[in-house]
């Protein structure tokens, strides 16, 4: 199979920008069986977060320290559908697949060390990372402590 490689340097995260089906060159998706429509809802408050996070704490996974921006997300300590607001003092950019695990619970910062902690079926996989100590991300003061400790207390570890 081969998909085609899109290279707009207009296209901005929040930006409306053509129609994917329009650059791909496909008027509707195929219509069997192994294909569904999918949609996804988008807040427009969110590429703003990303970008205020990436100003404040650089543009790094606060977990790994990756810095390919294609894949940081900005996330919630306290989940945006719970009432968590969307500011600096309630966010990460986290990598992708971890931003799923910390929403899930299966990661979450050890308010007493103030390093990562993996939930035991992810040592395996995420060795290197586990037990993490970000240094001047989570030093004494930072406003996120209190919120990481509520998301601690919530989650499977």
């Amino acid at each position: 199979m081969h998909f085609p490689v899109v290279r707009d340097n207009q296209l901005r995260e929040g930006s409306g920008g053509p129609d994917p089906a329009e650059v791909l060159g496909e008027v509707d998706p195929p219509q069997t069986p192994e294909y569904e429509t999918v949609r996804r809802l988008s807040r427009r408050e969110q590429a703003q977060f990303r970008a205020d996070l990436k100003r404040v704490y650089g543009p790094r996974c606060a977990i790994s320290g990756c810095e390919v921006e294609a894949v940081l997300d900005a996330c919630h300590i306290l989940s945006h559908a719970a009432g968590g607001p969307t500011e600096v003092s309630n966010g990460l950019l986290l990598r992708r697949d971890l931003h799923t695990l910390f929403d899930l619970g299966l990661i979450a910062v050890d308010p007493e060390a103030r390093s990562w902690r993996f939930h035991e079926d992810l040592a395996d996989h995420y060795r290197d990372l586990c037990d993490v100590r970000n240094g001047p991300d989570f030093e004494p003061g930072d406003t996120r402590l209190d919120r990481l400790a509520t998301h601690w207390q919530a989650s499977q570890l």
